[in-house]
């Protein structure tokens, strides 16, 4: 007999505390047989709540993880369509370069058709 409460002592340990008695009435209201299966269930609840946290804590902080990845994944190509764009605005600009050039020489043709002399230009029925 001796062996079993050493064994018995091993797996649980004895605890005393002070409970106010209002606390103690509404647990024994509640059904529970003893106060010490009160103790116990709200030990149990408090230990799954902590576990609950910390699972959240980690959960959390994989989504936090997640979240930055994407987050400079985005800027990345954020970066890529800023460049797109100023290159696109470098490309309009050549062409309205271009644009402006093919104007001035076409100008520049019309007005030497003007200032030829009349008179050197053949004749629409003359070949030779």
């Amino acid at each position: 007999m001796y062996y079993w409460v050493l064994l018995m002592h091993d797996e649980k340990k004895k605890i005393s505390l002070w409970v106010p008695c209002n606390l103690l009435d509404a647990v024994l209201s509640a059904g529970y047989a003893s106060q010490t299966d009160a103790v116990i269930a709200g030990l149990s609840l408090l230990v799954d709540k902590t576990k609950r946290i910390q699972n959240n804590t980690k959960e959390d902080e994989i989504e936090k993880a997640e979240m930055r990845v994407r987050l400079e994944e985005t800027q990345a190509h954020n970066e890529t369509l800023k460049k797109e764009l100023e290159k696109a605005g470098q490309d309009k600009e050549a062409i309205q370069n271009l644009y402006n050039n093919y104007m001035l020489q076409m100008q520049t043709l019309i007005n030497q058709k003007a200032i030829e002399a009349p008179g050197t230009k053949k004749p629409w029925w003359r070949f030779w």
